[in-house]
């Protein structure tokens, strides 16, 4: 997949900030002005629950076809706006720049490597994030700089954007719409983290500060106090403080003193998933069955996660080379292939 250059976003940035009124806007988008103003009026979604590992439940809002091919421009010349103001704490739901090196990238693998070698850590994360910014913080980011929309465009974007008085869960507008609605917030927790000597990063709700000298019970407090100023409850179940005797973790990812690592959890699953790839493999193997399309989405998922490893340790790294060993062998055509039966097939 390739990423547009620095060019092409200022371009699109361009674009986007030139826009005066519904036609300007259904010009850029490629839209028809009476289509988009009933979507604006109306805005249609599907919503229901997904499951979360903790076995609650998250609440879906899917836009209808039609307005989530609009969203996605949206979010594009959003994004194109949003990179050359972002926060040096943000590093969630951020585009990636062709031009950017590794280091330059906002992920959550560089999220994690701001707080090597800091061996006091802190993790905040925000009560239903999107749901927690409404329309009228998404209108007023219209309104503001750097875009200084009219009115009725800034209402027009609104309800393209919101759903039932806020930022909808499931919509592709929603993310970058909550990077702009948390700079003011981005922008304190930065000038108070240099004034205390700590380090902030934020990847979407989750927010860490780390330090080298105790962060301490009126520490946490003042930062609750901080969210709240700003509309955001803080998720008290998900409040983590470590000490230097502690484990350290970012969104997931270990801090082991000045390296990255990933959870034995992990490990743990990638090695089930392979071992019953290659069970699956083997079945299929000696039906003499052509492989079909949920398994090839199987194997996809298993590469995927360890194109993340991969990431998070590096492509030489022997963990990263022997999951590869595995998942290649797994996927060997079996050589005694033998007689069995369809009640032999691994169902998942």
């Amino acid at each position: 997949m390739s990423h547009p250059s620095r060019l092409e976003l200022r371009a699109m940035r361009e674009a986007f900030l030139a826009v005066r009124g519904t036609k300007g806007l259904c010009r850029l988008l490629e839209e028809d002005p009476l289509d988009l103003t009933a979507m604006a009026l109306e805005p249609r979604y599907e919503t229901f629950y997904t499951a979360k590992r903790n076995g609650e439940k998250r609440l879906i809002e899917d836009p209808v076809p039609a307005l989530k091919s609009v969203q996605r421009k949206l979010n594009d010349c959003l994004q194109a706006v949003y990179y050359f103001q972002r926060a040096p704490a943000a590093h969630g739901f951020v585009t990636a720049c062709s031009d950017d090196s590794v280091r330059e990238s906002r992920n959550v693998v560089n999220n994690a490597r701001k707080h090597l070698r800091q061996p006091w850590m802190l993790n905040m994360d925000i009560e239903d994030f999107f749901h927690n910014v409404p329309d009228e913080r998404i209108e007023s980011v219209f309104l503001g700089e750097p875009f200084k929309f009219e009115e009725e465009l800034a209402d027009l974007l609104k309800r393209l954007c919101s759903y039932k008085g806020r930022l909808p869960m499931g919509a592709p507008s929603s993310p970058i719409l909550s990077n702009f609605a948390s700079q003011v917030l981005d922008r304190e927790l930065e000038t108070l983290a240099e004034s205390r000597d700590w380090v902030y990063s934020r990847y979407a709700d989750d927010m860490t500060i780390s330090s080298k000298t105790e962060i301490t019970s009126e520490d946490i407090e003042l930062l609750r106090g901080y969210y709240r100023a700003h509309g955001f409850e803080p998720n008290e179940k998900k409040t983590k403080l470590m000490g230097p005797d502690d484990e350290h973790t970012v969104t997931g990812i270990l801090i082991r003193g000045d390296h990255l690592d990933l959870s034995s959890e992990f490990y743990g699953e990638l090695g089930r998933e392979i071992r019953h790839l290659k069970d699956i493999n083997s079945v299929k193997g000696r039906l003499g069955i052509s492989l079909m399309d949920w398994v090839d989405d199987y194997v996809k998922q298993i590469r995927g996660m360890i194109a993340f490893a991969e990431h998070v340790l590096g492509e030489k790294h022997p963990k990263v080379q022997k999951a590869r060993q595995n998942l290649a062998k797994a996927l060997e055509r079996p050589k005694d292939f033998g007689i069995m039966s369809w009640n032999e097939w691994p169902y998942r």
